[in-house]
């Protein structure tokens, strides 16, 4: 199927919209994996070595140890810009 990206960029060659879901970078190809892992495991707050913990426990998947940064530092941010967005709106 098409992506979501290309049918906003054809949206917007056809309409001069711009969609600000086009500003997201997208996640390289070796790393889609990790993208499907974060969304997996994160609630909305920052990934903790006890989900961690659990998903491999369930899973039988180890993490490499840029996995976990990357996992963790990514939640973290994410959970800022939440509250961020939650706190502004309020």
């Amino acid at each position: 199927g098409v992506s979501l990206r290309a049918e906003l960029e054809q949206v917007e060659r056809v309409s001069g919209v711009h969609d600000p879901q086009l500003d997201v970078q997208e996640v390289e190809p070796e790393f889609e994996y990790l993208e499907k892992l974060f969304f997996a495991l994160w609630g909305g707050e920052a990934i903790t070595w006890n989900a961690l913990d659990a998903y491999s426990r369930l899973t039988g998947s180890t993490f490499t140890a840029f996995e976990i940064k990357a996992l963790r530092s990514v939640s973290r941010e994410a959970a800022k810009a939440i509250a961020d967005i939650t706190k502004d709106s309020v």
